[in-house]
């Protein structure tokens, strides 16, 4: 292609990217209006409750995959980490609690990645179990995940989908009778908040990314309140509403998840959701709250607030501290991996043995 060429494709591209940018700004402009206005059924506020005294429990986890000659390897790890609210003063315990597994199996690639992120989750659920005593449990990303939905073959040594969403779902309903249940997203695959702006007219915001719409409308709300420092968040938004009357299609498949859960939930539990930010400096996460049917959700936030702090991805730093201590790391994938080889060595046959050594 001469460059006179490109140098056209490139500016025209651009051209219709400015465009469609300052449509988007106007329709921002419009929410924001409408927010401020009281014209929709969804607000800004700010956090000025402080949470009673309580005991918290946060959790996370990962997953590290490493394709092998003849198969797939998955380290997979979860961690809780409590924190305690007594009389004004926060307190992080050095104990924590964690559940490990290491799989290994000879399907596609792509099929164990699937698998890796249940056997992750799958982890983490089971840490739920070790909460006890906890008044708030914050998990990290949205509490119904995977947020899609798929048919999965069976895999050894790796959880079924139907499997997991029972499990999850009987989990969460046990241990919503104590404690209050959290989900943490910082990113946000599911554009809940595009879809309730499509359904109140302004279609053409189809076209913008969640996270822009998100944090321009938080910007907009502090100039507007000259309000810097404060915690804030805007919602709700109620997934009932939103996966009924759907305009976006990555809800389609968050609709068939949420239907698996509503199931097991007998129309006793419904989710809520916020974004929140700390202040103007910090990022926004989506709070996804758990409640029973006639709970008002947003009392919960108050123990996010207690325990965020400002600039933090994870938004908490007991959460931060999850993700921190979950992380499976390369050098320790390695290790284990070669200790794997090792062992699998010492076991195979001299032909078996040489094969393997002049296939690498």
């Amino acid at each position: 292609m001469k460059n006179d060429d490109l140098v056209k494709r490139i500016t025209d591209l651009a051209e219709r990217n400015m465009k469609e940018r300052e449509k988007v700004n106007t329709l921002i402009e419009i929410a924001f209006e409408d927010i401020r206005d009281g014209n929709l059924d969804l607000e800004f506020r700010e956090v000025k409750e402080r949470s009673t005294p309580h005991n918290a429990c946060a959790i996370d986890g990962s997953r590290y995959i490493v394709p092998l000659r003849d198969s797939v390897f998955v380290i997979a790890r979860a961690v809780a980490v409590r924190g305690e609210d007594k009389e004004g003063e926060k307190d992080i315990p050095p104990q924590i609690e964690e559940e490990f597994k290491i799989a290994s199996n000879y399907y596609d690639e792509n099929v164990i990645g699937n698998k890796s992120i249940l056997l992750m989750l799958y982890l983490e659920t089971t840490l739920l179990n070790k909460c006890e005593g906890s008044d708030v449990i914050m998990i990290d990303g949205p509490l119904i995940d995977p947020p899609t939905y798929y048919e999965d073959p069976h895999v050894d040594d790796f959880p079924d989908l139907s499997d997991y969403v029972k499990f999850r779902a009987d989990v969460l309903m046990q241990k919503k009778r104590n404690s209050a249940i959290i989900g943490i997203s910082k990113r946000f695959s599911q554009r809940f908040l595009i879809n309730y702006l499509m359904n109140r007219g302004l279609k053409q915001i189809s076209k913008a990314t969640e996270n822009f719409i998100v944090s321009m409308l938080f910007l907009k709300y502090r100039k507007y309140k000259n309000m810097y420092d404060s915690s804030l968040y805007l919602g709700p938004i109620r997934w009932e509403d939103s996966l009924r009357d759907r305009r976006v299609n990555e809800l389609d498949s968050l609709e068939v998840a949420y239907s698996a859960y509503k199931r097991y939930f007998q129309d006793e539990l419904e989710i809520t959701s916020f974004y929140y930010q700390r202040d103007l400096a910090s990022p926004i996460g989506r709070i996804d709250v758990l409640s029973k049917k006639g709970e008002d959700p947003e009392k919960d936030l108050t123990f996010v607030d207690r325990w965020a702090l400002p600039g933090l991805r994870e938004i908490t730093i007991i959460n931060k501290l999850a993700d921190d201590l979950s992380n499976v790391s390369r050098n320790e994938s390695e290790r284990l991996i070669s200790l794997y080889n090792m062992i699998i060595s010492k076991e195979l046959l001299d032909d078996e043995f040489l094969l393997k050594r002049i296939s690498k």
